[in-house]
């Protein structure tokens, strides 16, 4: 045990098997809950999937000294974990919009769903133990990470929810679209509340955390585009309200 802690060789044989395993994890949970993967999904997934890993190695350089063989291996589990959140999303937007599907593909979102939650929930319970105990680290970033993708999930389910209560009233359900802009809308608030938590916390004890500046502004700028889209629907609603009051 000794030497396979302490020879380079043998910890890049173990990681490349413990990135394999992981791999073939990862598309048996797809093939289970999801089944084949349409184009889009995939494309999705790999665009985002390497934003994320250049967004990693820069909080890898910002954790440097808490880095070691354990925290790569949680990295690579959060990047598998973020593409089946991305995938359960895209699958439940494509739900709310095909006509008719199978009940396999409702009881495998329902279950993925569930499932990610869960493990999520699990996840970010463990990130906050160790970093009261420790302190602000990198189990900080985990917790961080645990609760966008356990609220990501989370609102999702609620999504499917709407979808399948609108699909049930042959699509007369005029509530689903206003009920969506208020989920996303508190999800966006949700985020950028959790993210400049994190950027506070971050940014006292270690600097300005590179990684986090495009995810703040973009969510920062698309929860200013929602709350604006809110304002001129109201404004129009009151106007039309105002305008046909007889």
């Amino acid at each position: 045990m000794t030497y396979l802690a302490s020879s380079k060789l043998s910890l890049a044989v173990l990681g490349n098997l413990g990135f394999a395993c992981t791999l073939c994890t990862y598309k048996l949970i797809t093939k289970i809950f999801l089944g084949a993967l349409r184009e889009a999904e995939i494309e999705h997934v790999n665009d985002r999937l390497s934003q994320s890993v250049v967004e990693s190695c820069l909080a890898m350089t910002i954790f440097r000294e808490d880095m070691g063989a354990w925290s790569l291996a949680l990295f690579v589990l959060l990047s598998f974990a973020k593409a089946l959140h991305w995938l359960l999303a895209d699958r439940v937007d494509f739900v709310g919009t095909a006509p008719s599907l199978p009940p396999r593909t409702h009881v495998g979102l329902v279950g993925l769903g569930v499932g990610l939650l869960i493990l999520d929930c699990a996840a970010l319970h463990l990130a906050l133990a160790q970093t009261l105990r420790h302190g602000v680290s990198v189990h900080l970033l985990f917790a961080f990470e645990c609760t966008v993708v356990a609220s990501a999930a989370a609102a999702a389910l609620v999504k499917y929810v709407l979808a399948v209560t609108d699909t049930l009233l042959e699509g007369r359900w005029s509530g689903r679209g206003v009920a969506r802009f208020y989920l996303d809308l508190a999800l966006d608030l949700l985020h950028l509340c959790v993210y400049v938590a994190f950027f506070a916390a971050v940014f006292s004890t270690y600097g300005i955390p590179l990684h986090l500046l495009r995810d703040v502004y973009s969510t920062a700028r698309g929860l200013h585009r929602r709350v604006r889209d809110f304002l001129r629907y109201r404004r129009l609603t009151a106007n039309m309200d105002a305008r046909f009051a007889d």
